[in-house]
Order: C-alpha cells, then sequence, then structure tokens
C-alpha cells in the first residue's frame, strides 16, 4: 500500500505480522505494551513450586513440578480493556527418564477465570534449560483475571514455565488472525450443527458423543472443549445420560448432548409439553468463546445407543460457521443417508474448499462404524487427517498410493504407503506371506494376491 498524495514514495509497503495498513502506515494490531507476569508469582496448588535449578530463565525462578493431576500455578492479570489478547508462554520441556522421545507432545490445561478454556500443547525442546515460546489467543475480562496452567488427569505435565506475555489484540475486522492460505480455512466464533430441510426422516432430533474443532494455529487444541453450548428449542436434561451439557469433555463415555424430545419434563428440558415434537426443527450451537481460523471438524457419533434409531438421526446434519459478528462464513454439505451409520464424520479444509452446486463445503471424510469405542481417553486428535483405505496423509492432502503399494488408512492412516516384500502379499492391514505353492514379486509390484503356476 502507499499513501500517495504528498506523501507519495518510490515504492509501496508491506505490513508485517500483527500489524495492518490504516491508510497512511502500518498500524500495530497489538494496540498496548505487552504486560509481562513471571510464574514464580502465582499460588500454587498441589506439587507445583516455584524451581530456580535450570538456567536460561527470566526473572528470579520459574514454575516446576507439574507431574500429576492437580498440581497447578495460578497467575493474576489486570487488563484495562476487555477483548482478545495475545498470550505468549515462556517454557521448557527437557528429559523424562522414562520417555524414548524428549521432543513428544507436553499437555496441560488452561483455566480462565476459573473455568477450563481448552488442552495447550508444548513441543518437547530437549532440555530444561532450553526455553522457547508457545502462543495462544485468549478472552479477558476488564480489571481482574485469573490464568491457571493446571494438569488434568488428561494432560501429560512435565515442563516448567517461565513467565507469560500478554498484549492486547485489536477488534478491528483486519486484525483478526487469517488463513495462511487462500480458502484453507475458517474465520469462526459459532458453530451451529442442525438438519436440512429435506433428505432425512421426519425426525430432528440431534444426539452427539463428541465434538472437536481445531486450527493449524494449535492444532492439538480442541477448541469446543467446555464451552457454552445452547440447543433449540433446548437441551434434553434427563441424567443420565444427558446431564452433561458441555458436549466436549475428552471422553466418549461420560453422556452425550441430546436436543429435546417428547416424553417428561427432563427430555423437553424444562420446557411445556409438544414443545419438543420431532417435526419442530432443532439445533445445537457451540461458542468457542472467540474467532478462530478453523482448519478441521469431528462429529462423533452416538455409541452408546444400540438401537440403530440413534446413528440413523446423523443423516441431514448441516454445520454453520459463524464469525464474530454471526456473519455464516461457511455452511457443510449434509450428511447423506448413505454415510448415516458411521462413528464419525470429519471436515478437514487444509487441501481447500471445494462447494457443490449449492455452494455447500461438500467434502466430508468418515471415520466407519465400529473403529471409535466408548472410552473416558478418547483422542480426537487421531482424527484430524483421516485418509481413506489406499491413500496416504502428504502433510497437506490424503494421496493415492503409487501402484504397487497400499496402506490402512481411517485411524491407521500414515504418511507414506507400504510395499510388501518378495513372496508376500497385502491382506488389506498388513503384508502377510504367500501360502506355500504361490510366489509374488513384491516391490513396487505388490498385489492383494499371490500366484501360483499352471502345471508345466
Amino acid at each position: 500500500f502507499s499513501a500517495g498524495g504528498a506523501a507519495t514514495m518510490t515504492s509501496c509497503s508491506t505490513c508485517t505480522t500483527d500489524e495492518y495498513w490504516d491508510g497512511q502506515t502500518c498500524a500495530t494490531c497489538l494496540v498496548n505494551s505487552t504486560l509481562r507476569v513471571q510464574a514464580e508469582s502465582g499460588s500454587y496448588s498441589e506439587n507445583a513450586v516455584t524451581s530456580d535449578i535450570h538456567s536460561g530463565f527470566d526473572g528470579t525462578g520459574f514454575a516446576a513440578y507439574f507431574g500429576d493431576p492437580g498440581d497447578a500455578v495460578q497467575l493474576n492479570v489486570n487488563v484495562a480493556s476487555a477483548g482478545t489478547y495475545n498470550m505468549v508462554v515462556r517454557y521448557a520441556a527437557g528429559d523424562i527418564d522414562y520417555w524414548a522421545d524428549n521432543s513428544v507432545q507436553r499437555t496441560i490445561s488452561l483455566y480462565l477465570n476459573g473455568i477450563k478454556d481448552r488442552q495447550l500443547s508444548f513441543t518437547g525442546t530437549g532440555s530444561f534449560t532450553t526455553w522457547a515460546d508457545q502462543t495462544a489467543y485468549i478472552n479477558l475480562n476488564a480489571g481482574d483475571n485469573t490464568i491457571e496452567f493446571r494438569v488434568d488427569a488428561d494432560d501429560t505435565g512435565y515442563m516448567n514455565i517461565d513467565y507469560i506475555d500478554a498484549a492486547f489484540r485489536s477488534a478491528l475486522p483486519e486484525c483478526r488472525p487469517e488463513c495462511t492460505a487462500s480458502n484453507t480455512c475458517i474465520p469462526a466464533r459459532y458453530v451451529r450443527i442442525y438438519k436440512s430441510d429435506s433428505g432425512h426422516s421426519s425426525d430432528y432430533t440431534i444426539n452427539l458423543a463428541e465434538l472437536a474443532v481445531w486450527s493449524s494455529a494449535d492444532p492439538d487444541a480442541n477448541l469446543a472443549d467446555g464451552k457454552d453450548v445452547t440447543c433449540s428449542p433446548a437441551c434434553s436434561t434427563l441424567n443420565p445420560p444427558h446431564g452433561n451439557q458441555f458436549l466436549v469433555d475428552g471422553a466418549i463415555d461420560s453422556g452425550v448432548l441430546h436436543t429435546c424430545y417428547e416424553e417428561d419434563s427432563d427430555t423437553r428440558g424444562g420446557l411445556a409439553a409438544d414443545a419438543c415434537a420431532s417435526s419442530i426443527p432443532k439445533s445445537v450451537e457451540i461458542d468457542l468463546g472467540q474467532e478462530y481460523t478453523i482448519d478441521g471438524m469431528l462429529i462423533v457419533s452416538r455409541l452408546d445407543c444400540s438401537s440403530p434409531a440413534c446413528r440413523e438421526r446423523a443423516e441431514g446434519l448441516m454445520v454453520d460457521f459463524m464469525d464474530a459478528d454471526r456473519n455464516v462464513k461457511l455452511t457443510t454439505a449434509p450428511i447423506t443417508n448413505a454415510h448415516r451409520l458411521n462413528d464419525g464424520f470429519i471436515m478437514d479444509v487444509q487441501a481447500g474448499i471445494q462447494r457443490n452446486g449449492e455452494g455447500e463445503f461438500d467434502a466430508w471424510s468418515y471415520v466407519p462404524e465400529g473403529s471409535i469405542s466408548q472410552s473416558s481417553a478418547f483422542d480426537w486428535r487421531t482424527y484430524r487427517w483421516w485418509c481413506a483405505t489406499d491413500e496416504y496423509w502428504d502433510g497437506s492432502a490424503c494421496v493415492t498410493c503409487p501402484s504397487g503399494s497400499f496402506s490402512v488408512g481411517g485411524a491407521a492412516t500414515l504418511t507414506s504407503c507400504t510395499s510388501c516384500n518378495a513372496d508376500e502379499y497385502w491382506n488389506g492391514q498388513t503384508c502377510e506371506d504367500c501360502p506355500s505353492g504361490s510366489f509374488s514379486a513384491g516391490g513396487a509390484a505388490t498385489m492383494t494376491t499371490c500366484t501360483s503356476c499352471n502345471a508345466d
């Protein structure tokens, strides 16, 4: 850009990260000076303490001993303005004796003002004297706030925290995070799940086990975890199994989210009789708390019900992604009748947004029935990039395996395909020895059967 007029120059200006062009110059999106809070100034829970045994830290020490559930440090932050802040966490995640790979991701849960916001993921630094930065966007209130790092039951822990920096991010549209590549992510704060007006039975009821939403800016954080859920006309409050009104809690065996239905006051969510008839349109909306650039989403169907009717309700499901101003940025195509019984439904836009003739994103991938089990240790991250059989993940998309090589796909998706050795064949899952009296060339000529020759 350039200002022109009396300020005409011999070249134009390009702004850097977290800057925008205000018509005259590059202006920063981080509109106040950075606020630094030393971790050792916080209050501790359980085993967490201040330490100074590893060099390279800032201040007088760092928060350490995050090894068991309940270990935590809570920091107090006072800011002048409510809004979105860039939070930079200075941390070290070094050698752990029983982990062979010390680059393994470490996780710890982030709580804002007493409410769990998300699980944060940190890459191992190889040494506790090697410090690194991890950035996350957070929403703070004007005045006093608490920021807590806590080891929950599904966290690894095992990192030290030196300090956090927080800088206010302007709410101007120009300062909203952008996709790293055109047409490969969606700016969204609200995720609305509903049913199409056609292509499904007359039952508008929605029941789901889990939902995960992720961004390439922090791909190991489920942005929907523990966030506010609203059902229309209401959520069922039958307990069990509908009492947990958080759609996502990291487990598949702890209840389901269910829109209201006609049976009694609890199943109607306290509404009057006939307010939740099956023919009345219903929806579920998740408020992510702030606008993110969304790269993908996983919906896990209801798994705790033996009746096909529970699964069949997935038919016709659609999703609207809305920005902070509630403008619809993307609508998915509905789940079809042919795929309604699958365990899960994956939407991945990193390879590009393809729309059908209705202007809908029509690129669902499916988790086959029986692939997901009810578990308290469900790991949604397994399904971020879900390729079909005989496809592999090349870092940006699912690609067909070269001739003579194969892959299982699904939850076992890999970054390469497999060719078998001589006198082996691909049995659909792995390489297997040819039966006695049959042979194969293997290598690039790998087949799904072996060959026996005719007499003479």
